[in-house]
């Protein structure tokens, strides 16, 4: 085991581009000093510049990840009143993932909280929860029945106010 701590503490890392040995105890210094004073400064200059090239290191390779992320995120947009499926990663021992059935639902959008976050409920009667928008899916299906006579009382109340009915003329 010492053998592969060594070669992990002496290889340099593609991250950083520097061992952690050159890093931590800047052993790549090989030169002779005259004095104390000159040792220092001169280590302590070239561990300044270690740290200045790992810092753009990890921020090229923070870019390059969430480029990466931004590409496959979601570029799906969801209204409230919509119903969607709900991923919720489950493991059941014994049993292959590929099998099982990991999205549950179908839920309604209630609100858009932010961004990336959405209210959703399964039933009418149910609790709400708040759902990262990379767990959902478009649920393509006919309206569930809890939901029906939601709807239609949504719709109803829609039309009775006067104000609707004014927007909906403007638009005709």
């Amino acid at each position: 085991m010492k053998y592969v701590t060594y070669v992990y503490n002496t290889t340099s890392h593609g991250t950083t581009s520097f061992s952690p040995i050159e890093l931590l105890y800047n052993l790549s210094l090989e030169m002779q000093y005259k004095n104390e004073d000159a040792y220092v400064s001169e280590a302590s200059e070239q561990m300044r510049k270690a740290f200045q090239v790992v810092r753009k290191q990890l921020k090229a390779n923070f870019e390059r990840a969430k480029s990466c992320y931004d590409e496959r995120v979601k570029s799906t947009k969801f209204r409230e009143g919509e119903f969607v499926w709900h991923f919720i990663p489950r493991s059941k021992k014994g049993m292959n993932k590929k099998w099982m059935m990991t999205n549950k639902g179908p839920y309604r959008i209630i609100k858009h909280v932010n961004d990336v976050n959405f209210l959703v409920q399964k039933l009418p009667t149910s609790g709400m929860e708040i759902v990262h928008i990379d767990r959902l899916t478009r649920f393509h299906g006919t309206v569930p029945k809890p939901w029906k006579q939601v709807i239609r009382m949504e719709q109803e109340s829609y039309l009775r106010c006067p104000l609707a009915k004014m927007k909906s003329i403007i638009t005709l």
